[in-house]
């Protein structure tokens, strides 16, 4: 499968089973680009994963 796929991303989670915490994101394969780890904030009530640092979207409130 990796030989035909373009992009293989892997994710990864020290803590399965909380809600918030580290994801790390490595790209394995990116044929037209780099690879390498990005370390990402995982926010699971919302299913996102974000920059470290980076502040969740506030909604408007009508």
């Amino acid at each position: 499968m990796e030989q035909d796929a373009d992009v293989v991303i892997l994710l990864h989670r020290e803590i399965m089973g909380e809600n918030t915490g580290d994801l790390s994101m490595l790209i394995a394969k990116q044929r037209n680009g780099p690879t390498g780890l990005a370390e990402l904030d995982f926010w699971g009530h919302y299913s996102m994963a974000l920059d470290k640092g980076a502040r969740l979207p506030m909604r408007a409130v009508a």
